[in-house]
């Protein structure tokens, strides 16, 4: 079943919440890394399972949940692929409904005054940063009993910050991915690009709110990522995100390497010594209400809020993104961050003991319970997690020669 035809068996059924936002297959994988819609305000989507069936490494078939066999459960909710393979969930799901949403540009400063009321202003809330146009795009959304707004009436893609440059939205996306390619060649004018590609998609005033407009779930929490890219993302503790976000924006917009207010890491990485980053860096929370999982940040309880930084690769082509990402990485750790699973890092085996603590330990005991040959041990939970370095190789960092990247980096022995 395709992602449209879930979404239209989720309507017939007059199933809401949250089975309408994911298909099977992609509540696997938010089940094994961590993924999916955040907000501050209610349960995370991973607190809606209720049970978790796997097919262990001995062929049994084990049905777990928080009355049976509850470290199972907590370690299978973010599995990492290493545990066996998930083949039922049972979820939690509440009656249709559809989401009403605005978007409001304000500006970098009103964003950090207003940081923690913006977060509880509506039940979903998203914010993308432009950081050379000191600009953040606040989408907020509530649950609605109201129809979709008509097409006709409706903007060219319901996510604002990845419009298109024109009314055509695949000529708009070859324009953006064509300018960003002739950009790798001179990156010190990708801040005027960006602010000229921000006005363009958001003519609209400053603090001036957008007509509502009404979308299924499925499609109003969809998120456009336009073409291959690079992508690191980590959550700090929520009291923490104005200082990641200021201390990132006096980085990246004054190349400021201060202890106190910038990232003390020398990244030189073009011929003027600074650093050129791509738009917009996402940021969203998560409440940690109902989450139970060994491995994620928002534990118990515990809300955090996530800042992921992008660099497109536009034609497949490297673009220079690893000292940019190292910095990040290092303001992250210093204000005890902790990586997405389903993104790449460069934290090592020993790094996510310290990180993790308890968690990591109760799932190692687990992940050996259940699979003591290793029969699912995969590359990168020999890296990350076990400390197994194959050949010699980089013991830090997913990406590097993993994947998409990794075929790249083969290819064109990396772009520093």
């Amino acid at each position: 079943m395709v992602y449209a035809e879930f979404g239209k068996y989720r309507r017939a059924k007059s199933c809401g919440r949250h089975l309408n936002l994911y298909t099977w297959l992609k509540s696997r994988l938010w089940c094994s890394f961590h993924t999916g819609i955040r907000r501050i305000t209610s349960h995370m989507l991973i607190a809606q399972v209720e049970e978790i069936t796997i097919v262990l490494a001995s062929g049994e078939v084990v049905t777990c949940s928080l009355d049976k066999d509850p470290d199972l459960f907590k370690a299978a909710l973010v599995s990492l692929g290493t545990l066996g393979v998930i083949i039922r969930l049972t979820m939690r799901a509440s009656k249709h409904y559809n989401i009403k949403y605005t978007t409001v540009i304000i500006s970098l400063s009103r964003f950090l005054a207003e940081y923690d009321e913006i977060w509880k202003s509506a039940a979903y809330v998203r914010a993308w940063w432009w950081p050379y146009s000191r600009q953040v795009v606040v989408w907020r959304g509530d649950r609605t009993s109201e129809p979709p707004t008509p097409p006709s009436i409706t903007s060219s893609t319901l996510l604002k910050p990845f419009t298109a440059l024109s009314s055509s939205l695949q000529l708009g996306r070859r324009i953006h991915e064509g300018s960003l390619y002739a950009l790798i060649r001179a990156p010190s004018l990708l801040p005027r690009f960006e602010r000229i590609l921000f006005k363009t998609q958001f003519p609209q005033k400053e603090n001036e709110i957008t007509e509502p407009e009404v979308a299924h779930p499925h499609t109003a929490l969809q998120l456009d990522c336009l073409f291959s890219q690079y992508v690191d993302e980590w959550s700090v503790p929520l009291s923490s995100g104005p200082e990641a976000i200021k201390r990132l924006d006096n980085f990246i917009t004054s190349g400021d390497l201060s202890k106190a207010t910038g990232i003390p890491i020398p990244t030189t990485s073009s011929t003027d010594g600074h650093i050129y980053v791509h738009a917009p860096i996402e940021i969203r929370v998560s409440s940690g209400q109902g989450d139970h999982a060994f491995l994620s940040p928002a534990r118990e309880g515990t809300p955090v809020v996530w800042i992921g930084v992008i660099m497109y690769r536009p034609y497949y082509h490297p673009t220079t993104y690893r000292k940019y990402f190292a910095a990040y990485e290092e303001l992250m750790r210093m204000l005890g961050g902790k990586p997405h699973w389903a993104k790449q890092h460069r934290m090592n085996a020993e790094e996510e003991k310290k990180t993790w603590g308890e968690g990591m330990e109760r799932w190692l005991s687990v992940r050996n319970r259940v699979d003591p040959y290793g029969v699912f041990v995969n590359g990168f939970v020999k890296r990350h997690l076990l400390g197994l370095l194959e050949n010699g190789r980089d013991g830090r960092g997913v990406g590097v020669l993993d994947g998409e990247s990794g075929r790249l980096y083969k290819r064109f022995k990396a772009v520093l």
